[in-house]
């Protein structure tokens, strides 16, 4: 005996809500987030211009997600996402952060529309930029500041700032966004004591 279509349609209906449920819950957008510029002490003196070169990344937290580090274990958070690549976002807010701090210096990202030749280049190296086990935000590397010209000099300064993650992603993302600024207060105490090259005034030009 066939079933009658009413007792089909209930029977099949359960089903078809189920499965819109399952499609909708993977089909959500993340959330998205960005490293912000972070205030902090501007400093008088030191040499420009400043170009901050594209910063290193590990391909393996260069994800959209993101991560959380628990020794070998990474964990990505299906429903929060860098708003870009994250090592372009690091180097985004670096430069603004030392922009602020170096009010002296003309600081811009390599790759930008400014033509003109730095006399410092700020170079960083993540090694990790997430949050840990222990509920810190860790930003981890080495940052490098290279002296252009006839001195060639360089300082190579390893990189290893926590702080506490506080509670979501917001928090967590506010706390490496905070860890940026105070990569960028490093950085702008060796980008001072980077010694000015001076260049002789010649004929053509004003001494």
């Amino acid at each position: 005996m066939n079933r009658s279509p009413s007792r089909l349609s209930r029977a099949i209906a359960p089903l078809g809500l189920a499965c819109a449920a399952l499609l909708g819950g993977c089909g959500s957008d993340p959330t998205w987030y960005q490293v912000m510029p972070v205030a902090g002490a501007a400093q008088s003196g030191g040499p420009s211009p400043v170009e901050v070169r594209s910063v290193s990344f590990p391909s393996a937290l260069d994800r959209d997600q993101i991560v959380t580090r628990a020794g070998d274990r990474l964990t990505l958070d299906s429903h929060a996402a860098w708003g870009e690549a994250p090592a372009a976002l690091i180097g985004r807010a670096l430069a603004a952060d030392l922009a602020q701090r170096l009010p002296g210096s003309m600081v811009f990202l390599q790759g930008s529309a400014i033509a003109t030749d730095p006399l410092v280049l700020v170079e960083l190296n993540v090694s990790q930029f997430s949050g840990d086990a222990q509920g810190q935000a860790v930003l981890a590397g080495t940052l490098v500041i290279h002296c252009k010209g006839a001195l060639g000099q360089a300082a190579s300064v390893p990189v290893h700032l926590v702080a506490p993650a506080g509670t979501g992603t917001q928090a967590l993302v506010a706390s490496l966004s905070a860890l940026v600024g105070q990569l960028a207060d490093q950085a702008a105490v060796q980008i001072r004591a980077m010694p000015v090259v001076l260049v002789p005034a010649g004929p053509d030009l004003p001494a």
